[in-house]
């Protein structure tokens, strides 16, 4: 894991963190946690925080569908279909400091 922090000021920074997993049994199998965050001071007690957090997984979990044929009738099978690889997150925060 590696973690880097700027400070811009008494009360604004920026903050990036990248976490890599990876499974030993399965090594096509690994997962990727990369953040990146500002904060930035509002006033002595109080921060706005925006962060993109961006988590990425090489073998994606599968859902289950039921598999049908045109137009709607079950045929009685699943599928398994794979979720998305990349996941993007976007998150805002108050922060306040006591």
């Amino acid at each position: 894991a590696l973690y880097y922090t700027h400070r811009f000021a008494k009360a604004s920074s920026y903050d990036q963190s990248l976490i890599l997993d990876q499974n030993l049994t399965d090594t096509e199998d690994f997962r990727a946690d990369w953040t990146n965050g500002v904060t930035v001071g509002i006033n002595g007690r109080l921060a706005l925080k925006v962060t993109l957090q961006l988590l990425y997984r090489a073998d994606p979990v599968k859902e289950e569908f039921d598999l049908e044929d045109p137009p709607g009738t079950p045929t009685g099978f699943t599928v398994l279909v794979p979720k998305e690889e990349l996941d993007t997150l976007f998150t805002t925060g108050l922060v306040v400091n006591f």
